[in-house]
């Protein structure tokens, strides 16, 4: 199967990703964010940052025609103004709606640039036909979801909830543990799954080695901790080994 990006592709997207930085992260100070989150569409910070960014794109790559610049600044603004509308606290599921758009149009200002149209179906059809690329979307699915389950099932006895009051008067509980390693056991397995397939079995033996030094409040919870994390190399391993069998690689 082909690359997707030829070499000017890939100088073109780089030059959008890098706009894109500068404008959304790098020169806009916090005083625009706070006023666009209580402002909103009366923010003229908000059609500001959204003039910013098409002009990032014109300068970073002279010689495009202006429909370009022009695109990626009214996209912009109107994607930052619908986040703004539904999110007023700014949480992390909000943020990364909001960079997967402005990705998407990133992409689409890059094929219309390159007229790579025709080329991204082909490697949309090559890639959904390509057996090892199945394979791979496979494992990575399995990593995150089924095996997330699994090890939920298999150590869901092995904590007792117990409400604690702190000196603040909040409410915590030990299931504040699971909730919280959650996250951390997705990128594990993906991780550990990203390893296996590439060989660097000695990574693995390095990452077991941090993790085992984990201490936490409570004889229990490093148990509990541990023992889910066991369970999640384990099986992680199992599958990326299964995906090279399944690949002949081995």
């Amino acid at each position: 199967m082909n690359y997707f990006f030829t070499e000017e592709q890939g100088i073109v997207f780089t030059r959008l990703i890098i706009a894109h930085i500068i404008t959304d992260f790098l020169i806009q100070p916090k005083k625009w964010v706070d006023n666009k989150r209580q402002n909103t569409f009366r923010s003229h910070y908000l059609y500001m940052h959204g003039l910013l960014s098409g002009f990032a794109v014109f300068i970073l790559q002279p010689g495009w025609s202006i429909a370009v610049p022009v695109f990626i600044a009214i996209t912009h603004t109107l994607i930052d103004l619908w986040k703004l509308m539904q999110d007023k606290k700014g949480t992390l599921s909000y943020f990364l709606a909001d960079q997967i758009l402005h990705l998407i149009i990133i992409v689409i200002s890059l094929l219309y640039l390159t007229n790579g149209y025709e080329q991204s179906l082909i490697f949309i059809q090559q890639g959904l036909l390509n057996y090892r690329v199945l394979v791979f979307i496979t494992g990575y699915l399995f990593c995150i979801f089924p095996l997330g389950f699994i090890i939920k099932f298999a150590t869901q006895n092995l904590v007792v909830v117990n409400n604690n009051i702190t000196a603040t008067g909040a409410v915590t509980t030990e299931e504040d543990i699971r909730h919280g390693g959650r996250l951390i056991g997705i990128f594990e397995r993906m991780i550990i799954l990203t390893f296996v397939l590439y060989s660097q079995y000695e990574a693995i033996g390095f990452l077991i080695t941090g993790k085992s030094i984990l201490r936490l409040g409570s004889k229990k919870q490093t148990e509990y901790v541990l023992v889910g994390t066991m369970m999640s190399y384990a099986l992680s391993i199992l599958t990326g080994v299964l995906i090279n069998i399944l690949l002949n690689r081995i």
